[in-house]
C-alpha cells in the first residue's frame, strides 16, 4: 500500500517518489506539478530500472494517480507531496 507523506523526512532512508506541485508560469491560478523517483528499484536479477517520471501539460489530478500507480508497481512505499504553498491540498486530492 502507498503511503502519501507531507514530508520526505516521513520516508526515512526508503525510497520515495516526489510529488512537486508549483504555480503555472502563464496561469498563476492554475497548480501544475512534476514528479520523479528518489532513486531507482531493482527487478528481476538485481538491475537497476527508473519508476518513472512526470508528462507534462497533463491536469495536476492524473499525475498524481500516475504517479501513486507508478509507485504501486515498482512497490515503492511512499509518496511525498512536496507543496509549500498549499496548491494542492489532501481535500482536494483524488482517492486511492
Amino acid at each position: 500500500m502507498v503511503q502519501i507523506i507531507e514530508t520526505k523526512e516521513e520516508a526515512g532512508t526508503q525510497l520515495y517518489i516526489e510529488f512537486v506541485v508549483y504555480r503555472s508560469p502563464t496561469d498563476r491560478n492554475r497548480p501544475l506539478a512534476r514528479w520523479q523517483d528518489s532513486g531507482s528499484v531493482y527487478s528481476g536479477r538485481e538491475r537497476a530500472m527508473p519508476i518513472g517520471t512526470s508528462k507534462l501539460g497533463t491536469p495536476i489530478e492524473e499525475q498524481y494517480l500516475r504517479a501513486i500507480g507508478s509507485e504501486f508497481e515498482c512497490r515503492v512505499p511512499f509518496l511525498w507531496v512536496n507543496d509549500p504553498e498549499g496548491l494542492f491540498p489532501r481535500s482536494t486530492r483524488p482517492p486511492l
